[in-house]
């Protein structure tokens, strides 16, 4: 756990130097999902995740690798018509 940890604080080290860094709000978002994914999933830190993934496609519309993410955090919130509508 002390590791997730350290990887959601450095991303947002990196995201307070540059803002528009997408792959720093990507792997937070990676890491919250990830982190809690099993077997209990926090709702609370899958939305933080979802906005910082949504974030990544605000930057990076086409990151096909923050679509899928986002469409498995949708998914997990049980959001399953957003999951696969296209963004």
């Amino acid at each position: 756990m002390e590791k997730y940890q350290e990887s959601v604080e450095a991303c947002d080290r990196a995201i307070q130097i540059e803002p528009e860094f997408y792959q720093a709000y990507y792997v937070k978002g990676l890491t919250l999902f990830t982190q809690n994914q099993w077997p209990f999933v926090d709702s609370n830190q899958v939305s933080e995740a979802l906005e910082a993934v949504d974030r990544t496609l605000e930057i990076q519309p086409n990151f096909y690798e923050a679509l899928r993410l986002r469409a498995d955090l949708l998914r997990s919130l049980g959001r399953f018509a957003e999951a696969i509508e296209p963004s």
